[in-house]
């Protein structure tokens, strides 16, 4: 998956990273697996210093998709934490 239009990132969660780097904000991603093992559904919630963000929750069928989609919304709102 692409990173954010205008930007030389290959993921939005690299995005994300970068941005708090840059703005001296700490990012946690909080994923979760549920449902039988066979089936799992992943959530994530991004955390920006501790505080659970309102934007930034996602559900996909692997890990590293679900931080990805969470990335993808946390990331045009960005702006909210700046």
């Amino acid at each position: 998956m692409p990173g954010p239009p205008g930007y030389n990132y290959n993921s939005y969660k690299r995005a994300v990273h970068n941005w708090g780097q840059e703005n001296g904000r700490n990012i946690v991603y909080e994923t979760t697996p549920s449902g039988p093992a066979s089936h799992q559904v992943w959530s994530c919630m991004i955390y920006v210093d501790g505080i659970p963000g309102f934007t930034g929750l996602a559900s996909a069928y692997s890990k590293s998709g679900a931080e990805e989609a969470a990335a993808t919304q946390f990331w045009a709102h960005r702006d909210t934490y700046a």
